[in-house]
């Protein structure tokens, strides 16, 4: 519990020994402080003897008097060149102010030891850390850097414990030239730099040199603090490299790859992360240019969901140069909006979920964005990309699965579009001729904010639902009021309308809005019938509802009834008004037989379709399929069918050898209905259907043919 003062005034040596407990060359205990110091600008050495053996628990102080030099005269110790059995333990603080500094052999890492909770404290302008074995829990502080930083020094990928610096009187930029290879096996903090530019990695002279450091835990910048990671020497560019095993977190100051000297860089500087990449305050970016596309990198190489929250929204330079690259299976989190030059997957992929925040590309280049797919695509935000040429622009998003969008730009000005996916029907479907149905699964949001008009292509993943074969499918969009087809003049279509693959191009669009699949009737029907079905309600009466898509154009519908199924006549008309789609009739003459409904559908300018057959029972029991649409299946069809009861079938479906392949339960209810049916697992070939009741009652079969 004592501080001890030992100086002198001239050039003076004193030289311990003691091989150890109790005979220790030198012992400060804990809560104790030795102080060495001189009272002129003369060297006084603290010499330790071959065999001797050092324990500092407490605080060893070295100091000087304020005339100080950069020369070497002051306050030092020296250890011993060669001594297989000299050890030193620092457990305490090693305090190098003013003038301290220190005399250590090249091979001192095997008896020099800073152990858990020791501190080099260097307080003083320039001169170097000692070779040494640094445990984990150490650490080196720096606090009086003015125009030098000191040195770390150290054998070939060496480790060191805790890396702080932290000087306030730092008075111009330092290029710290940090040893290649080094780890720092703690935290790394950059708390002060006296608004100085820091360069960890400085210029490095000869070939295969390349600095790459490794901060086993976080790398944090605070206070009015400036780190360059990247050489800032013109004469020498080389490629440097900061692995961040932890967090990477910015609280104030400036971060910067390469500095303003690199005026064409051509060598790469990445920083990599596996933690949390955080800002709260302070920038970050690249001073330097360069001159290839991929040289300056930050990289999220975690093994977790890493959360990516940057204040100031960006990492990119002037140029546009940066690169955020994802290597990480588990993925990213974007906390709040975030720009960079350019983005890509690599390795181990993953999908960066943006919680409604923007992700910005911001080169032109049409290869800015690389490396997307399956597992790696932006999820829950949009995506942000500059244009500066008339290519093709893919946007990577997607939500529970990669759904992309690509944008191309009519000419070459320089645009701003944004697209965000959404994996669930738009608020509205109502839909425009000729438009009758658009996508109810997915949708995108396209939104140019300036420049160029574009064109969309959007890409199927799965048929549209409810399209049939007959129908084709096109980009759609939504105009404010309804659903309207893109497809223009130059834009393309797909069929058949129920294809589960293929891609669709809008034409040139100035407005982009929500965008999604559209699907056009592929029958040149002026009146699409969508639904029609029938019902007994009495023993007299019988009622009959359908429904007509949007495109439609009807003028009036002519009931027809039948009592073999073959005969018709005229037994009422419906007429229809604008914008109507769902109509009925009662007809109160139901035949005591059975009954058969048909459409007589006739359109504004003339035009005559006919509907299919409704089967309505009267007092006998019985069951109808109707119809089959369509027979030329892709993936699903739907049968029409007519019951006089409550009932429950098994609908067969049997091959050409008469072997039944799949089987379908269904309960009806009394009058008509569509059963749909999925055909997708079944091989190309020719079926039919067929339907059995519980009592074994079949029905006659329907022939189809698997595509």
């Amino acid at each position: 519990g004592v501080s001890a003062k030992i100086y002198t005034s001239a050039i003076t040596t004193i030289t311990a020994s003691g091989n150890g407990s109790p005979n220790y060359a030198l012992r400060i205990d804990d809560n104790c402080r030795l102080e060495d110091s001189v009272s002129a600008d003369v060297a006084f050495n603290f010499a330790l003897s071959n065999g001797s053996r050092t324990l500092i628990d407490g605080t060893w102080y070295f100091g000087g008097h304020n005339s100080v030099t950069l020369s070497s005269n002051g306050p030092f110790f020296t250890l011993p060149s060669s001594s297989p059995t000299y050890r030193m333990d620092v457990n305490g603080s090693l305090i190098m102010g003013n003038k301290g500094w220190m005399s250590t052999p090249p091979n001192s890492t095997n008896f020099l030891y800073f152990n858990a909770g020791s501190e080099l404290l260097i307080a003083r302008d320039g001169l170097y850390t000692p070779r040494a074995t640094w445990d984990p829990a150490s650490t080196i502080r720096i606090t009086g850097s003015v125009t030098a930083a000191a040195a770390i020094n150290g054998l070939s990928s060496f480790a060191i414990g805790n890396l702080i610096f932290d000087c306030a009187g730092m008075a111009n930029e330092i290029g710290w030239a940090l040893p290649v290879g080094m780890t720092i096996a703690g935290n790394f903090q950059v708390l002060n730099t006296n608004n100085n530019n820091l360069v960890l990695a400085y210029s490095f002279a000869g070939s295969g040199v390349t600095p790459a450091y490794v901060v086993n835990k976080n790398f944090q910048i605070s206070g009015n603090s400036w780190v360059t990671l990247g050489n800032n020497n013109n004469s020498f560019d080389k490629p440097s490299s900061l692995q961040v095993d932890e967090n990477f977190i910015q609280t104030g100051g400036r971060f910067d790859l390469r500095g303003l000297a690199i005026t064409a860089a051509t060598q790469p500087t990445e920083l990599k992360i596996k933690g949390s990449f955080t800002q709260t305050a302070g920038t970050f970016g690249c001073a330097s240019e360069a001159t290839g596309a991929n040289l300056f990198v930050v990289e999220l190489n975690g093994g977790a969901p890493q959360n990516v929250d940057i204040v100031s929204n960006t990492i990119d330079n002037s140029t546009n140069q940066v690169k955020l690259r994802l290597n990480n299976v588990n993925g990213a989190i974007l906390l709040k909006p975030l720009s960079a030059g350019r983005l890509e997957w690599t390795g181990s992929n993953g999908i960066i979920t943006a919680n409604g925040n923007d992700l910005t590309v911001n080169n032109p280049d049409a290869g800015s964005v690389s490396g997307a797919g399956s597992n790696a695509f932006v999820a829950g935000g949009a995506v942000v990309r500059k244009t500066a040429s008339n290519v093709a622009y893919s946007f990577p998003v997607g939500g529970t699965a990669y759904r992309p969008c690509v944008v191309t730009p009519e000419d070459a000005t320089a645009s701003e579009y944004s697209a965000r996916y959404y994996p669930t029907s738009y608020s509205s479907t109502a839909t425009s001729t000729p438009l009758y149905k658009v996508s109810t699964s997915e949708y995108w949001n396209i939104s140019k904010a300036s420049g160029s008009n574009a064109a969309v292509t959007l890409s199927l993943a799965a048929a549209v639902p409810g399209a049939f074969g007959p129908d084709k499918v096109v980009v759609a969009h939504f105009n404010g009021a309804s659903w309207e087809s893109a497809k223009g003049a130059t834009g393309t279509e797909l069929t058949p309308g129920n294809t589960p693959t293929g891609s669709v191009t809008s034409e040139v669009l100035s407005s982009f809005s929500p965008i999604t699949f559209g699907v056009v009737p592929g029958s040149p029907l002026p009146v699409y019938l969508v639904a029609f079905n029938g019902k007994k309600l009495t023993n007299t009466s019988a009622k009959l509802d359908w429904i007509i898509t949007a495109s439609s154009n009807p003028d009036r519908f002519e009931i027809l009834r039948s009592e073999d199924g073959t005969s018709f006549r005229q037994v009422g008309t419906v007429r229809a008004a604008a914008q109507q789609l769902v109509f009925s009739f009662v007809d109160e003459q139901l035949p005591k037989k059975t009954a058969y409904y048909q459409l007589r559908m006739i359109d504004q300018q003339g035009v005559v379709n006919m509907s299919k057959i409704v089967t309505i029972f009267s007092n006998a029991e019985g069951w109808v399929i109707n119809s089959m649409m369509p027979t030329l299946v892709t993936s699903q069809a739907k049968l029409n069918i007519s019951a006089s009861s409550r009932a429950n079938i098994r609908l067969a479906v049997t091959d050409m050898y008469g072997r039944i392949v799949q089987q379908q339960q269904t309960s009806l209810s009394a009058g008509s209905q569509d059963v749909w049916l999925n055909f997708s697992r079944l091989p190309a070939g020719t079926y039919q259907i067929t339907g059995y009741l519980d009592n074994g009652q079949k029905t006659g079969s329907f022939r189809f043919i698997k595509q």
